[in-house]
């Protein structure tokens, strides 16, 4: 078992809601959190590992790194 911390996201990108869990897998946590989330923007992490972003965050990610030049 594995302890993941779940992320729901505000508009804006940030945590609106961060949550510990413990799960048997990836996959069981990500379940978890798109129970929680309901539709919103989530995120799934292991330790320093982002294990899973929805959809809609990678979205908002994108968006946020389209204002920086690249390396």
């Amino acid at each position: 078992m594995q302890v993941y911390e779940i992320r729901v996201l505000k508009s804006g990108g940030r945590a609106a809601l961060s949550s510990q869990e413990i799960h048997l897998s990836d996959r069981g946590a990500i379940n978890a959190a798109r129970r929680l989330a309901t539709g919103k923007a989530f995120e799934v992490w292991r330790d320093l590992d982002c294990v899973h972003r929805s959809p809609a965050c990678a979205r908002k990610i994108d968006a946020a790194n389209a204002n920086f030049p690249p390396l």
